[in-house]
C-alpha cells in the first residue's frame, strides 16, 4: 500500500504542473484537445482522481476544467461576433457589397458550420460555429503593416538603383563619382 501512496502523491503533484505547462505552452492545442472524446475522458478522470483524495481538491479540479471549457466557448463566441460585425448589414449577409442568398452561405463562407440547419447567420436565432483554423490561416495570409525601423531601412536600400554591369567593373570606377 505504501507504493500506491507514493504513486498517488506523485500524480497529485505532477498533474497540475503538467496542466499549467501545457496551458502556457500550447493553449490553443490544449483547448482543441479538450473537445475530443479522449480530452473529455481525461478531464473526468482528473476530477474523479482528485475527488477520491479530497472533496475540496475534486471541486477545485472541476472548477479549473470548467474554466478551460468556458474559455473555449468564449473564444468561439468572439469569432461569431467578429464575423457578424464584418459581414452583416441591417440583418442581411453581405459579401463584396452584394447580398448573399442563404443557400449560398456554405459555399461563400466555408468557415461557417451550422449546428442544426442552414439559416441566416445575421439572425440572432441562427446557431452556428466558425472553424477557427480557417480564420487563422486567412489572418496569416494577409500582409501585416509594421512600423519597425528595419522595414524603413530595407525600403530605403531597395530604392537605390542597381546596375549589374557596373558591379562587374573594377572597384576604382565605382567610387569615381564620389570625388
Amino acid at each position: 500500500m505504501n507504493f500506491l501512496n507514493k504513486i498517488e502523491s506523485i500524480l497529485f503533484q505532477f498533474i497540475p504542473i503538467f496542466g499549467i505547462f501545457m496551458y502556457a505552452a500550447y493553449p490553443k492545442k490544449l483547448v482543441d484537445f479538450s473537445n475530443t472524446f479522449l480530452g473529455k475522458a481525461i478531464a473526468v478522470g482528473v476530477i474523479v482522481f482528485y475527488s477520491f483524495i479530497s472533496k475540496l481538491y475534486g471541486a477545485l479540479a472541476c472548477a479549473i476544467i470548467i474554466l478551460l471549457y468556458q474559455e473555449n466557448y468564449k473564444e468561439g463566441f468572439d469569432y461569431v461576433n467578429e464575423f457578424k460585425n464584418q459581414q452583416c448589414k441591417k440583418g442581411v449577409l453581405i459579401y463584396k457589397n452584394v447580398d448573399v442568398n442563404i443557400e449560398m452561405t456554405e459555399h461563400i463562407f466555408p468557415e461557417l458550420k451550422y449546428r442544426n440547419k442552414v439559416c441566416n447567420p445575421c439572425d440572432e436565432s441562427c446557431e452556428y460555429d466558425i472553424i477557427e483554423q480557417k480564420l487563422e490561416t486567412e489572418k496569416k495570409m494577409v500582409p501585416q503593416k509594421s512600423n519597425d525601423w528595419t522595414d524603413k531601412i530595407v525600403a530605403s536600400i531597395s530604392n537605390i538603383p542597381f546596375n549589374p554591369k557596373k558591379s562587374q567593373e573594377s572597384g576604382a570606377e565605382h567610387f569615381s563619382k564620389y570625388k
